[in-house]
């Protein structure tokens, strides 16, 4: 080979070269942020778990299961800020997997929260304290708080697709290890009928 060609095959090498020294560069890049949103969603999907934890503990540790939390000014407010905490940095999460994830943990609390809260729905308005009292629980944080203990409007429920339609069920669709429900299945397809 000549001179000429040579060199073209250095130039030539040397652009390709630079070109996938240029490609490495950018799909590092792209893998450099990718791991930093999951770094983020992670630490977000932490915190918010943490928050609901958290919320739990102020307003209801030192309550048995099915006693109402103490009538704590200080705990519902704590309680109620860290429910919006939660709210804030589930919001900011974007990975749809680490948000169900997520959704799956709020769930939990919210049942959590409704087994302590339910006894106050028979309960007296006094157990909120007088009104504008600086004892009193602030409205806001009750309503925070008992709001998030419900399930939420609009939200879909996941066995609404497994709903059946009246006379449709069969306890055959139950294991024979659960005789009990089966014959409860079998009582309710009497009533339907």
């Amino acid at each position: 080979m000549d001179a000429e060609t040579w060199k073209l095959v250095v130039d030539i090498s040397q652009a390709a070269a630079a070109i996938a020294g240029g490609l490495s560069a950018v799909f590092a890049g792209w893998a450099i942020s990718k791991a930093s949103k999951e770094r983020k969603n992670i630490h977000l999907l932490n915190h918010a778990k943490t928050s609901l934890e958290r919320a739990f503990s102020t307003l209801c540790a030192e309550t048995a299961p099915g006693q109402p939390p103490p009538s704590n000014r200080v705990a519902w407010l704590t309680a109620a800020r860290l429910i919006e905490e939660y709210k804030t940095g589930k919001s900011q999460i974007k990975d749809p997997l680490t948000r169900q994830e997520c959704e799956s943990h709020e769930a939990h609390w919210r049942h959590q929260l409704y087994l302590r809260l339910e006894p106050l729905s028979n309960s007296v308005p006094e157990y909120y304290g007088t009104p504008r009292s600086i004892t009193s629980i602030p409205p806001v944080a009750a309503i925070i708080i008992h709001n998030f203990a419900m399930w939420p409007e609009g939200k879909e429920d996941p066995l609404k697709s497994y709903e059946i339609n009246h006379g449709s069920i069969s306890e055959e669709k139950a294991h024979l290890k659960w005789r009990a429900l089966r014959q409860y299945l079998s009582f309710f397809n009497q009533r339907e009928t």
